[in-house]
């Protein structure tokens, strides 16, 4: 902490930037899942998607309907020159088809059901650099995913086929609206007065050199409160500093509040309470330039005086001659200005990065008219002369060591005629010609009589003009009503301020929190089956009331126990499509608020692969998408391959041996004890040379052609055809050949067709045949497989 403050104490380091917050990236991720979950409405991110995936010239997967959930983000330990965060998209529904190579076409050789509870995850990194931008009208931070890479999607162990996968999904965001490639990363306050309005924000992530790990390093964000910034975050070699002290670790958000807008923060209220308007707010490059006061108009009655001096008298008349800090067409001006619109006026706050320096310039006119006496040429009888004087005022923070928090303070006022000395030479010199023009026995002592009256009414009549200024403007006030203004504004309830200090930029260390006492609530993304009951907890220190808010208008169909926290799914029958998704609310008694996201399936049982070939003796994961609390109590049974283990939500199925057959299909069935429920997922073990079947699919006619070209048949051979779900096979007499026809009824995922050749040979038993078979795997609803054109 000590090296941080000092390294803070020599100069500004914000920037070109007014805000630079650095929060603990294992923090922010956490709070991005509670907003996620607080801000989650139903839908899918994107429309179904389907694609081939070609490796290497050959077909290997069809990716048919796969809908993307909304995307969730996180950030890595990476530096300020590579910043990125990682965005992830569970893939819910939808199905993965692989297809394997045969003559002349292809075969499906496995077909996996994706649901809630076992889907592919598609991974992009974005380029913090290429993705910040301008803040929405709404105060919407934007993150654009038009430039993202490293698109991944996790349908096989093989990182190539992965990438390639991902690269579909890579094209298919090319193609989007710019809304639609836009991720909302929060929203700031858009209600803040103008000079607190966000305009512009960058990202990025930063390493911690002493420790590492998945939820190590800061996520930095830096925000401008300035209209067209262009200013870039520093790189690696600027010295920005880890922001977040290592030897206080209950300090996980630190912010940076530039000098020049806590100025901004302090003195605007103060000009608006002096003037009854707004200050003009004006730019320098990528600087905060100044402030003027436009309205700063002073009406004030002409001072009038007479003096009898010497030989001569005199008439004394003292007036504002131009009303400080007046701006042409001031009424028609807006607030946010040029440079040279505020730097020059009478009333102005430069603003520096370590204060604020005020000036205020009063032009004090003053005419004199000679009584009696004679005059020439060279020595009129009137004389009117211009001096100006300055009100001039530094503010700053200060920051003492035993004094916590930093402190904005004001100087003393210096209120001067910088051009006095020139002016009192002229008057002077004018009037002692006068009066030795009119023989004054003491020219000298009389014209200096004459002038001290003078200057003393215009500098009397120049302070009355500042009269209460040096009051109205005083400031010594502690940092942190500005700094805790303008995190409510920029990061609302996400950090609990603890120590602010100075006082090159305004410094506060804080703690990330979702609120105060916000409840801990368990589990958090919980997929639950229709009908079924789980239990919720909250970790708080005082009890918790339970509610259910439905993400999309209209009612929510789980319920609740409010004080136990039991909450029971929809049934079945009152879900209309194959899931449904509902927020559970846990609310303390001080009104902090915790969120879980509940998905609750109507199928509460499935294996994934639904049906797949393999080969004697190969070992294949299987996969049980259950719904239930405990998966680990699913028991596994197979009739002809074995499970090392037949307990759990993952097993290893062991393929039987080779045998005489053609193939062997072998119904695994996963079921829960708990609910009765069963499903059954068929493993198809090729064996001893099995006919392959070629398939042609028009789904124009919402058919398939199946066949075996080039067998011969006999007269005497025998062709049968058998389906194992739904649907028919009408076959085509004297020929290996018939067609598929689906059951529109239906909605299972896939048919299997079976087919037997039976050839009679004159030399063998009419009862002993020789038979050709062979399986199919169609997939439903039918879908031609092909290279991409």
């Amino acid at each position: 902490m000590y090296k941080l403050i000092e390294w803070l104490k020599i100069k500004s380091r914000v920037f070109s930037w007014d805000v630079v917050a650095a929060l603990h990236a294992g923090k922010v991720n956490h709070l991005l899942e509670h907003v996620y979950i607080k801000s989650f409405t139903d839908g899918s991110y994107l429309p179904t998607f389907s694609a081939p995936v070609v490796v290497n010239g050959v077909l290997t997967y069809y990716m048919h309907d796969f809908l993307l959930d909304w995307p969730r983000l996180s950030f890595a330990d990476r530096g300020l020159d590579d910043s990125r965060a990682r965005l992830n998209m569970v893939v819910i529904a939808g199905r993965l088809v692989t297809i394997s190579a045969i003559p002349n076409g292809w075969q499906v050789y496995s077909l996996e059901a994706i649901t809630p509870l076992h889907g592919p995850v598609l991974t992009l990194d974005v380029l913090l650099k290429e993705a910040g931008g301008l803040i929405e009208e709404d105060g919407r931070l934007l993150l654009d995913l038009s430039n993202s890479e490293n698109f991944s999607i996790d349908i096989d162990d093989d990182e190539e086929v992965r990438i390639i996968s991902g690269d579909l999904f890579k094209a298919l965001f090319k193609k989007l609206d710019p809304a639609q490639r836009a991720y909302v990363l929060g929203q700031l306050n858009n209600d803040a007065p103008e000079h607190l309005r966000p305009y512009s924000f960058a990202l990025r992530t930063q390493f911690d050199d002493e420790h590492d790990g998945e939820q190590a390093g800061a996520v930095v964000i830096f925000i401008s409160l300035k209209p067209d910034h262009k200013g870039e975050p520093p790189h690696s070699g600027a010295g920005f500093q880890y922001l977040l002290p290592s030897d206080y670790p209950d300090y996980d958000a630190t912010v940076l509040l530039s000098t020049r807008r806590v100025m901004l923060l302090a003195l605007v209220p103060l000009l608006q309470k002096r003037f009854g308007s707004s200050p003009r707010i004006c730019y320098n490059d990528e600087l905060l330039g100044w402030l003027a006061v436009p309205d700063a108009y002073i009406e004030m009655d002409p001072l009038e005086d007479s003096i009898d001096q010497g030989v001569l008298g005199w008439d004394i008349w003292v007036s504002i001659n131009t009303p400080p800090g007046k701006l042409k067409d001031a009424a028609h001006v807006p607030s946010l200005q040029r440079a040279d619109d505020c730097k020059d006026q009478d009333f102005v706050i430069a603003l520096t990065e370590t204060g604020a320096d005020l000036t205020w310039n009063i032009d004090v006119s003053i005419q004199i008219d000679m009584m009696g006496g004679r005059s020439d040429a060279d020595a009129k009888r009137t004389y009117s002369h211009t001096l100006r004087y300055q009100y001039t005022t530094h503010y700053k923070v200060v920051d003492v060591v035993d004094e916590i928090p930093a402190r904005v303070v004001r100087e003393d006022g210096v209120f001067e005629a910088p051009d006095a000395a020139q002016f009192d030479r002229e008057l002077m010199a004018y009037l002692e010609k006068i009066y030795r023009y009119n023989h004054d026995p003491d020219p000298s002592g009389s014209a200096l009589a004459v002038l001290s009256r003078c200057t003393a009414h215009m500098k009397d009549y120049a302070r009355k003009a500042v009269a209460n200024l040096d009051e109205q403007m005083l400031i010594d006030t502690p940092v942190n009503e500005w700094v805790d203004s303008l995190i409510e504004l920029g990061f609302g309830e996400s950090m609990l301020g603890i120590l602010t200090r100075g006082p090159c930029d305004v410094a506060r260390f804080a703690q990330v929190n979702v609120a105060a006492d916000a409840p801990k609530v368990s589990p958090a993304w919980p997929i639950i089956g229709s009908g079924a009951q789980r239990q919720f907890e909250a970790q708080s220190k005082s009890g918790v009331t339970w509610d259910v808010e439905p993400v999309i208008p209209g009612p929510a169909l789980g319920r609740i126990d409010e004080r136990s926290g039991l909450y029971t799914a929809p049934s079945p029958d009152q879900l209309k499509d194959s899931l449904w998704r509902e927020r559970i609310k846990a609310t303390t008694a001080t009104g902090a608020v915790s969120y879980s996201l509940a998905t609750v399936i109507r199928e509460n049982l499935l294996i994934s692969p639904l049906v797949r070939f393999c080969k004697p003796g190969d070992e294949i994961p299987l996969v049980a998408s259950a719904a239930t609390a405990n998966p680990d109590t699913l028991r596994w049974t197979a009739q002809a391959g074995q499970f090392a283990l037949a307990t759990g939500k993952t097993v290893k199925y062991t393929a039987p041996a080779k045998g005489r057959q053609a193939y062997v299909i072998d119904p695994v069935v996963v079921s829960d004890p708990v609910s009765g429920a069963t499903f059954t997922a068929y493993l198809i073990t090729l064996m001893s040379n099995p006919q392959t079947i070629q398939v042609k699919v028009d789904q124009s006619a919402g058919s398939a052609e199946l066949s075996v070209p080039g067998h011969e048949l006999y007269p005497e051979d025998e062709v049968e055809w058998a389906v194992k779900g739904p649907g028919c096979v009408v076959a085509v007499d004297g020929e290996v050949r018939a067609t598929y026809q689906p059951d529109p009824a239906s909605d299972a995922p896939f048919a299997l067709v079976e087919l037997e050749i039976r050839e009679y040979d004159a030399k063998r038993p009419a009862s002993e045949p020789i038979r050709v078979r062979g399986v199919v795997i169609l997939p439903l609803p039918l879908h031609r497989y092909a290279l991409p054109e």
